[in-house]
């Protein structure tokens, strides 16, 4: 696990329940499974955050199963190591998806419902 599975670990030891979205399925249940065993809440949504309709379908689901968000943390990323010459525009593309795209778009469905819910705090 990384930086997002340490946060979920903290955060639903705080009390928080946790959405874990991810692209690895078997990942995000293993990690489910270690939360719940601690006594913590978390819910598996598969999701690739550089697919926007994806989002889009994953934060309806949430804002619809838990009435919104307290806090969102956005820190998938994609990154091709290799100089800028050698990129493909393909290689760009995936990392404005994931990177920009992504971000924006998760910010767009937490940020109107936080503010209509006078709660939480996107990052």
């Amino acid at each position: 696990g990384g930086i997002g599975a340490a946060l979920a670990r903290d955060l639903a030891a705080r009390g928080a329940r946790v959405a874990l979205v991810a692209r690895r399925v078997d990942r995000l249940e293993a990690l489910a499974k270690e939360i719940e065993a601690t006594g913590g809440r978390a819910v598996v949504h598969p999701c690739d955050v550089s697919d926007l309709a994806a989002i889009d379908s994953v934060a309806r689901d949430i804002d619809r199963e838990w009435g919104g968000f307290d806090l969102l943390v956005n820190n998938a990323g994609y990154v091709k190591h290799t100089l800028f010459k050698d990129h493909a525009l393909a290689d760009i593309e995936q990392m404005t998806r994931t990177n920009f795209l992504g971000t924006a778009a998760w910010m767009k469905h937490a940020v109107p419902v936080m503010r209509r819910r006078a709660r939480g705090w996107p990052s």
